[in-house]
């Protein structure tokens, strides 16, 4: 009965020492390889920039109309739906629908009160991702856009992954992505 543990411990050690990797928030080890893990489609529960939360936006401000007098008023912008997909074949797609709510400069300076557009867009890439420094860092290179970003693995669980990254004017944006 020793022998067969002992046996048992050798058998799965390399396969546990192949897929440990110690991201800053974990797991320690996973008996899922990081591209099984990281192949799926994914809900992003939280995006932010510099700490704030950039699903969600507004702006505030004060126009004088027509009829002499300040109307005060806050355009809004949220995040409703973010979408990230990685596809087994390297393939990758996002989707967002953001909805907007924002001052109708003409009607407001006319109806001497504020007055709102309000809108609903979808916004969306494709192109591919890859592992980047030793699978730290996932590489995504989108399509329509041409552009290439490298996210830092925070932390990658079955149902979660945390990335993050640095644009070149020190800006930190966050992904917190769940299945």
């Amino acid at each position: 009965m020793h022998m067969k543990r002992v046996i048992a411990i050798l058998f799965l050690l390399p396969i546990l020492v192949s897929s440990c990797k110690k991201y800053p928030e974990g797991p320690a080890f996973s008996l899922r390889s990081k591209k099984n893990r990281v192949v799926g489609d994914w809900n992003v529960t939280w995006y932010g920039i510099n700490g704030s939360d950039a699903r969600n936006t507004s702006q505030s401000g004060n126009v004088l109309t027509n009829c002499f007098f300040t109307v005060g008023y806050t355009n809004t912008t949220t995040v409703t739906k973010y979408y990230i997909s990685f596809k087994d074949n390297w393939q990758a797609t996002w989707s967002q629908e953001v909805q907007s709510k924002t001052l109708n400069m003409p009607a407001t300076l006319t109806a001497c009160s504020a007055v709102y557009t309000e809108s609903t867009d979808v916004y969306g890439d494709s192109g591919s991702w890859e592992f980047v420094s030793g699978k730290e860092k996932i590489q995504l290179n989108w399509s329509g856009s041409g552009t290439t970003e490298v996210w830092d693995i925070i932390r990658l669980k079955n149902t979660e992954m945390k990335l993050k990254r640095v644009d070149s004017n020190n800006n930190v944006y966050e992904l917190t992505l769940e299945q």
